[in-house]
């Protein structure tokens, strides 16, 4: 069963139509909202990218990770020079892809990303350019960052509702709205598992 309803919910075809035309209305209201946001930021975003000497690095967590890709995958088609960097993996050598005269632009919607940590000191500390991209303004990766640009959840996400918006969390344990989760804090006393001890 499709996450967009609930268990409650009947799959008829009306209903089915008109979330159809919500999650569209949807859309196109954040691209609405996101054309109105458009600031000085957008053109400083602008003059970083266009200012770097070789490639664009694009990268993110999750779902963002996705986006990202796509981001560095159209600018490559483009005729820029961009690759896709997975957070995570930059702690493990991939840093060392990445040169002063690259720009780096960071995707998390929550701007807290943990596995982005590294990154962020990184770009810091050799002075390499960094674009966030973010819903919050005030979150660790948009205070670090050279531009920081907000983003808004404009998709299906927002429609989900009872056990699947409850549930989310679960399916992301890694993600900020998971952190809120203590490691056995929703386990059953039945379903825990011995402790290895050797």
């Amino acid at each position: 069963m499709s996450l967009l309803f609930s268990a409650n919910d009947t799959l008829d075809r009306a209903a089915i139509m008109r979330r159809g035309r919500e999650v569209i209305r949807l859309e196109t209201e954040a691209l609405a909202q996101l054309e109105l946001a458009l600031d000085d930021g957008f053109i400083a975003a602008c003059d970083l990218i266009f200012s770097a000497n070789r490639r664009i690095v694009v990268t993110g967590m999750g779902k963002s990770g996705h986006i990202a890709r796509k981001i560095a995958a159209t600018f490559a088609s483009t005729g820029t020079p961009a690759f896709f960097v997975h957070a995570a993996e930059a702690s493990h050598g991939d840093l060392g892809m990445i040169t002063p005269d690259d720009v780096i632009i960071a995707l998390s919607w929550s701007g807290e990303t943990v596995e982005l940590k590294n990154l962020i000191n990184y770009s810091r500390r050799f002075r390499i350019g960094l674009v966030a991209v973010t819903s919050d303004s005030e979150s660790t990766l948009a205070k670090a960052a050279d531009v920081a640009g907000k983003r808004r959840l404009g998709c299906a996400t927002r429609l989900r509702t009872g056990s699947a918006r409850r549930d989310q969390p679960r399916r992301r344990p890694a993600g900020h709205r998971g952190q809120g989760l203590g490691p056995l804090a929703d386990v059953r006393d039945d379903q825990r598992q011995p402790r290895s001890t050797w």
